[in-house]
């Protein structure tokens, strides 16, 4: 003989409970995320910042490199030999 289950009835708007309130681990850690969410994104500005400045210094450089090698290449002018003497 065979048994029929009978399906299920689903629940009743009345019967269904409100969702649990998260535990409180959950909303600290949340919060922590959020922070260091915050602090990454600073630092990721402050890297950002650090690595235009180093290139604008280095290209400053190259640039004060070059003109001091242009004046050494060129020959002296009229006046200098007098100022050495």
């Amino acid at each position: 003989m065979e048994t029929q289950n009978p399906e299920p009835k689903p629940p009743e708007v009345s019967e269904v409970s409100p969702a649990p309130e998260p535990p409180e681990d959950a909303v600290v850690l949340a919060t922590e995320r959020e922070q260091l969410i915050g602090e990454r994104d600073q630092i990721a500005a402050e890297k950002a910042d650090l690595a235009d400045r180093l290139l604008r210094a280095r290209a400053e450089f190259d640039n004060f490199r070059r003109r001091v090698e242009r004046d050494r290449s060129r020959p002296p002018t009229k006046a200098t030999p007098r100022v050495w003497k």
